[in-house]
């Protein structure tokens, strides 16, 4: 199955040219890196076709730094803006709301309030947020602040990164369960043409230094996890 699925949601989601149209784009990521993994190429594709193109940090992403507080979050912010950057994103573009790792589910309301502000100022039409079945509370509470911000007539893309069967062998019991029931969201999902892109999304990437250390310290698990972000498509789900 680890090997079949990424092909079988490829080839069930439909393939869009809109989302490269002037239509302006606020990205939004529970840490930083999720942008890059899940709608790097889209980004690109977006800057290129000369859409206003936004970015918000919901957290500061230290977890994921073998560094205590506050550096952990320096080396994640510093990370970020050099991948918004080989993008084609600049900083003004970039929103940091820096809540804690883990916690953003705590700070619901108070983040809804200040994405509705980022929306409004910025023209935003359509929003990208994670997938809504994901196993990080982060992930979780990123797509319910985006739902809760989406604009009259704006649209929501889903993006998957910790999505259910691709974490198939690592799951047991009712998990394993919940993932093959994801399945059902690849209908109706579509899917970005990002080959030409490649190149640039990662570059991006490689600004993370910290978080390609950290796969690379799962071995093999870890590189295949990334193979799926590096793929000639990225695929969002449309609810």
């Amino acid at each position: 199955m680890r090997i079949r699925v990424p092909r079988l949601v490829e080839a069930l989601a439909r393939e869009v040219d809109p989302l490269m149209d002037g239509r302006r784009a606020l990205f939004l990521a529970p840490h930083p890196d999720d942008e890059v993994l899940g709608c790097g190429g889209t980004i690109a594709l977006k800057v290129r076709a000369d859409a206003d193109v936004s970015i918000a940090f919901l957290t500061d992403g230290r977890n994921g730094v073998k560094a205590a507080g506050g550096s952990g979050r320096a080396v994640r912010e510093v990370e970020a803006m050099a991948a918004a950057a080989a993008l084609g994103v600049p900083r003004h573009r970039l929103t940091f709301l820096r809540y804690a790792d883990g916690r953003l589910g705590e700070h619901r309301g108070e983040a809804i309030a200040t994405i509705r502000r980022l929306v409004e100022r910025c023209g935003v039409e359509d929003l990208f947020v994670p997938y809504r079945r994901e196993y990080h509370p982060d992930h979780i509470a990123t797509w319910q602040i985006g739902r809760a911000s989406l604009p009259p007539g704006g649209h929501l893309y889903e993006y998957p990164i910790w999505y259910g069967p691709w974490l198939w062998s690592r799951l047991r019991g009712r998990a394993r369960l919940a993932a093959a029931s994801h399945l059902m969201d690849a209908f109706g999902s579509v899917k970005v043409r990002v080959a030409g892109v490649a190149g640039t999304k990662r570059l991006a990437l490689s600004a993370y230094r910290s978080q390609l250390a950290g796969f690379a310290s799962q071995g093999a698990w870890g590189a295949r996890f990334l193979e799926r972000f590096s793929g000639r498509y990225e695929i969002f789900f449309v609810a």
